[in-house]
């Protein structure tokens, strides 16, 4: 299946948050099937250890198991992995502890057809998840001795290539990023609705997905790892 880049008939999409603020949609997002479509990416850590912020505008109306982003494996100890099930999302993972983390499931559906921002966080031990800039899940494991770092690709629509089972994200994605720390739920907010320059302290992934050419999802962050586009053609 071809992977489409779809311009939004809309520029702005409104989004009520705290404070009443109004949040800006994205202008153009890469479509995933949610059968074979994923953005691979090498499996390097980005200067990730024991906290991160992961954060990507959606628009899905598949209530099945999907994988956002994640850099997972199941089998392994480290990792983390932003998803939906049931319709709702989650930010979960593997910490060093040989326990399975997560933050709770949003109360929010996320899977209706509109455009939501996830954010995940995780430091000192605490899973947290943000839906369009709010607070929805935070579970606090005790656990401090944190390590996300993983061996695995990093992948925009599924986890780990082997491809057990069909866990294939279906529908749009934009502004994807990634950070080498915690950002605050301040920082979120203020940086979810608009582009952020690549020399912004710790922001170690920075995927636009507004244009690609010959399979290429550009980074564009001071990290500068490209991915490809796997099982398609632009």
């Amino acid at each position: 299946m071809n992977i489409l880049l779809l311009p939004l008939s809309f520029l702005f999409l409104l989004l009520f948050i705290d404070h009443n603020s109004q949040a800006q949609g994205p202008g153009n997002a890469l479509q995933l099937d949610g059968m074979n479509d994923v953005v691979g990416f090498s499996t390097d850590n980005r200067g990730i250890t024991n906290q991160l912020t992961v954060e990507a505008w959606i628009k899905t109306n598949s209530m099945g198991h999907n994988h956002i982003i994640s850099k997972y494996d199941r089998d392994a100890e480290n990792g983390f992995q932003l998803l939906i099930q049931n319709g709702k999302a989650c930010l979960a993972g593997r910490d060093g502890s040989g326990n399975y983390r997560t933050s709770g499931y949003s109360n929010t559906i996320v899977a209706d057809d509109n455009w939501h921002h996830l954010a995940g966080v995780v430091q000192n031990g605490t899973w947290t998840l943000y839906v369009d800039g709010v607070l929805e899940q935070q579970n606090k494991t005790g656990y401090t001795n944190t390590v996300l770092n993983s061996n695995e690709n990093l992948l925009i629509g599924n986890y780990y290539y082997v491809f057990l089972g069909n866990h294939f994200y279906r529908g749009q994605v934009d502004e994807v990023k990634l950070w080498k720390r915690a950002l605050s739920a301040a920082e979120i907010r203020q940086n979810m609705c608009k582009t952020v320059p690549a020399s912004i302290p710790d922001l170690v992934g920075y995927f636009k997905l507004d244009s690609f050419g010959d399979g290429i999802i550009k980074d564009y962050s001071n990290s500068r790892i490209d991915g490809v586009l796997q099982n398609t053609s632009p």
